[in-house]
């Protein structure tokens, strides 16, 4: 009978051909500090997140619709505390995956950071990283998991860490340079879904690993 309140409007941004990015955050303690939001270099807001519960850590995974060609995103993680999602009250991380590759990725941090990655140069950006050569066999894995480097060369020492969903660090190595294989003994760990980080401090490559007993 009020015809004020008869409609309701809202905006939305249209992207027409866009591409999917994977957002990945895992909480610290407080996720209710944490917020994040892509947006276009014009600063136009693409998409949004957060606040998150106050729990112990928790892995949440957005997936993004982002312009596909010709243009460069601006991915922004914001504390309303100012001291980032690590390493105080919990080790809390993030990382944002474009085309199999990662293009974003930290936890330490102040009140805020931002990343730009443009979509119209990503194949060159994996022709740049060293540590896109990097694979791994068998996967699905049981009782151990080699990790191959190939002909990799230039990356220097390599930080491996094999993780859960919630980033929790279960099996850690460095790999000095010039070695060809390492293996990685997951005997004792249960079957599930992991996550295998490759880092030379400055690429890092993320590779989902499935564990079977």
């Amino acid at each position: 009978e009020n015809p004020n309140n008869n409609y309701r409007s809202a905006g939305f941004l249209y992207i027409p051909n866009g591409q999917t990015v994977e957002l990945n955050i895992l909480t610290d303690n407080f996720g209710a500090e944490t917020t994040w939001e892509f947006l276009t270099m014009d600063n136009e807001i693409i998409s949004s997140g957060g606040p998150y519960l106050n729990s112990n850590p928790i892995l949440h995974t957005e997936e993004i619709c982002v312009p596909q060609t010709d243009t460069c995103i601006q991915f922004v993680i914001y504390d309303s505390f100012g001291d980032g999602i690590c390493c105080a009250y919990g080790e809390g991380e993030y990382w944002v995956v474009y085309n199999e590759d990662t293009v974003a990725a930290g936890g330490e941090f102040g009140s805020e950071e931002t990343t730009v990655f443009c979509t119209n140069i990503i194949d060159a950006v994996r022709e740049i990283n060293p540590l896109q050569s990097v694979s791994t066999y068998p996967n699905p894995a049981r009782d151990r998991l080699v990790i191959d480097f190939g002909n990799l060369s230039g990356a220097g020492v390599l930080r491996i860490d094999l993780t859960n969903l919630l980033g929790k660090k279960l099996l850690s190595t460095r790999v000095n340079p010039g070695i060809k294989q390492t293996v990685l003994n997951t005997a004792d760990l249960p079957a599930g879904v992991y996550i295998l980080e490759i880092n030379n401090g400055q690429y890092q490559k993320n590779i989902k690993v499935i564990l079977e007993k």
